[in-house]
């Protein structure tokens, strides 16, 4: 295999910051995301999810860029899980929908 000298895009996905919990970095600004570097290299996207609270701030003091998003609709949920099934073959009956 042929090695190039650029290096390879990476993506880095976390869910629910302010849930964050570090044994190991007990008492070192956790919520306030300083276990995260405050510069990624070019060929790293983070993509991260929180709710209002010290990680969000602590995002926006650092110039990160943010999207406000808004939980779906029932109808948006039913879209989406029949979207997402029908990609595999799969699919819910009216009443496995219904019992949410």
């Amino acid at each position: 295999m042929e090695q190039t000298s650029q290096p390879s895009n990476i993506l880095f996905i976390r869910n629910q910051l302010e849930d964050e919990s570090f044994g190991w970095l007990e008492g070192r600004s956790v919520h306030k995301l300083g276990w995260l570097p405050n510069h990624l290299p070019s060929n790293v996207r983070l993509v991260v999810s929180s709710l209002e609270g010290v990680p969000l701030e602590s995002l926006r003091q650092r110039g990160w860029r943010h999207v406000a998003t808004h939980p779906l609709s029932p109808e948006d949920c039913i879209e989406f899980v029949r979207n997402t099934l029908s990609r595999v073959s799969k699919s819910l009956t009216v009443t496995q929908v219904r019992q949410r």
